[in-house]
């Protein structure tokens, strides 16, 4: 036997002929799963944040329009007393509830708030604003240091949405408080 060179036992291959390569298998990246899933997420936060407008538990109250038409001269009536707002209200998403007792002359509240324990109220007033009220609770407790909450009252819904600022987070959210009692 003739050795040539280096060998390693193969057969040498025709000049000029290329070897078929095997088939690839093709690897599947995580790219699509990925744009999928972000897909579905964003749609699902899309249609969450659209139920949540369209439920109105974010919506301001809207002044309630009177059916006749009044002229100019005339003064506007406030149909809406400070004394609807007496009594157990309780918050849509935690179980912050406020007590109002009474409203005095002054726009002053007899308030109670808890969640779930008594908090301090520092300032509780109300004042009459077209055809809804305007509630404001100051918070000046070592759990809640200047938490307020700034609520308007819709007769037509019963109900006090507005805004809580956290004094500890610094945050502002859009609130709803359901009339309990």
């Amino acid at each position: 036997m003739k050795r040539r060179g280096r060998s390693t036992g193969a057969t040498k291959k025709k000049s000029g002929a290329r070897p078929k390569a095997a088939p690839r298998k093709r690897r599947s990246s995580g790219r699509g799963k990925f744009f999928a899933i972000a897909a579905v997420v964003l749609l699902l936060a899309f249609l969450g944040y659209r139920f949540v407008i369209g439920t109105g538990i974010n919506r301001k109250p809207t002044p309630v329009v009177a059916q006749e038409s009044r002229s100019e001269a005339e003064p506007e009536s406030n149909p809406v007393s400070l004394d609807r707002i007496v009594g157990q209200w309780t918050r849509s998403d935690t179980p912050a509830r406020i007590e109002i007792r009474s409203v005095r002359d002054d726009g002053r509240l007899d308030a109670s708030y808890y969640n779930p324990h008594s908090i301090h109220i520092e300032t509780a007033a109300a004042k009459k604003e077209r055809d809804y009220v305007r509630v404001y609770l100051k918070l000046q407790d070592p759990s809640e240091p200047g938490s307020t909450y700034r609520l308007n009252y819709d007769p037509a819904l019963d109900v006090m949405r507005g805004d809580y600022y956290d004094g500890v987070a610094r945050q502002k959210n859009e609130v709803a408080f359901a009339r309990s009692k």
